[in-house]
């Protein structure tokens, strides 16, 4: 009897703790769902505890389920383009019911804007002033324009400039024309002038100033319908690396570059080359160029600046003086043909020039700057030209 009365006693004790063992270890189940009542499939329900953080995904009807979980236990619900949530599933686990608010959405857009257009310039009064006071029109092709436009001579530049145009350059040299003024000796280089007749190339030019109508006061002699500066590329403090591949028709190829480096704190060095060789439509007619540009700078304190550099520029060439005429037309000939004699027409112009600057500032409005040039030009040109067609239109004198 006493045996019976002892497992009585058990049985109702176990019966008495079994939903405490139950309220311990419970699961946890629901479903998540958006303000419209969808589910949200793969949403991703972490339940935290104290045992630590178990991890359920949504189904396709938005349900979860943990078995066994502890009896004080939180969920956090997170899915994309919805706002996270954190419910405490103590009490009510066998049926949660999760909804989430949308999210804002943000949209993140990028704008590009061309590059800026110059409003400054040093060369038309020499001094740095903004392009809106100079009582003179100045239009100012940047490098990113030439580059754009693969520009690579002077003819290339006034093509896109107002008010200038190109003559042939019969002496095998740049010939602008400034407002109906020709001129071969209205070329500046950093603000020195340059007024040796030959074709000078583009590949150290950082931008090309074009200053119209007259400047003689500025730039003393000449400049009566206008002036062309070049702005050089420059040793600077930020590294360099460029590397240009060109090619076209008629065996043209060319290839420039520009690289610089800091070396020090203080010292900089850059370097510009270029190197073309092309043949012609015409029969005969070729074209070989090359050139380098080193220059250095140098910090001398915090308000003083030297840079020095040297250019070598050469540039060979078959002067071609086009086709004769007769009867006040163009000869019916092929656009090959070469009138004169191609092995004796050349132009050739070897270029040296040292050039150094110093700049000092001595407060915020007030600077001295100094610029001084030395070059070297040989220039040979030599063209047997076609000359008058006779009467009966078949045989040319040659010159």
């Amino acid at each position: 009897m006493r045996r019976v009365l002892i497992l009585f006693f058990c049985a109702a004790l176990l019966l008495s703790l079994s939903p405490a063992i139950a309220a311990e270890e419970s699961s946890v189940r629901g479903t998540v769902v958006d303000p419209s009542g969808r589910a949200i499939v793969g949403a991703r329900v972490v339940l935290h505890s104290a045992a630590g953080d178990r991890v359920a995904v949504t189904d396709r009807g938005g349900r979860f389920a943990f078995d066994e979980a502890p009896a004080e236990a939180s969920l956090l619900i997170s899915a994309e383009r919805f706002k996270d949530i954190t419910l405490d599933v103590t009490d009510n686990r066998s049926d949660v019911r999760v909804v989430l608010e949308a999210a804002a959405v943000a949209d993140e857009i990028t704008v590009t804007a061309p590059p800026p257009l110059p409003v400054r310039s040093s060369t038309a009064t020499k001094t740095d002033t903004p392009l809106r006071d100079v009582p003179q029109s100045v239009t100012v092709i940047t490098r990113d324009v030439i580059a754009q436009q693969t520009m690579r001579g002077i003819a290339d530049v006034v093509r896109y400039v107002p008010g200038i145009g190109i003559a042939q350059g019969e002496g095998n040299r740049d010939t602008p024309i400034f407002r109906g003024n020709s001129s071969t000796s209205d070329f500046f280089v950093d603000g020195v002038r340059d007024d040796v007749q030959y074709f000078r190339d583009l590949y150290n030019v950082e931008r090309v100033e074009a200053l119209k109508g007259p400047n003689a006061m500025i730039f003393g002699r000449g400049g009566v319908g206008g002036v062309l500066n070049r702005v050089t590329r420059q040793a600077e403090w930020t590294p360099t690396r460029e590397l240009t591949l060109q090619g076209g028709s008629w065996g043209d190829r060319r290839v420039s570059g520009d690289f610089g480096q800091l070396l020090t704190e203080t010292v900089s060095a850059r370097v510009t080359g270029v190197y073309q060789q092309s043949e012609s439509y015409r029969d005969g007619a070729r074209l070989d160029r090359y050139g380098v540009n080193p220059t250095v700078a140098f910090a001398i304190g915090s308000n003083t600046m030297l840079r020095t550099g040297f250019e070598y520029f050469h540039d060979d060439r078959t002067a071609d003086r086009g086709i004769t005429s007769f009867a006040g037309r163009p000869v019916a000939t092929e656009a090959s043909t070469f009138f004169g004699n191609p092995d004796l027409s050349n132009s050739r112009a070897n270029v040296k020039v040292w050039s150094s600057a110093v700049d000092h500032r001595f407060s915020e409005n007030d600077s001295l700057r100094s610029r001084l040039s030395y070059g070297d030009y040989d220039k040979f040109y030599q063209n047997v030209f076609p000359g008058v067609v006779d009467a009966s239109g078949t045989n040319v004198s040659i010159s």
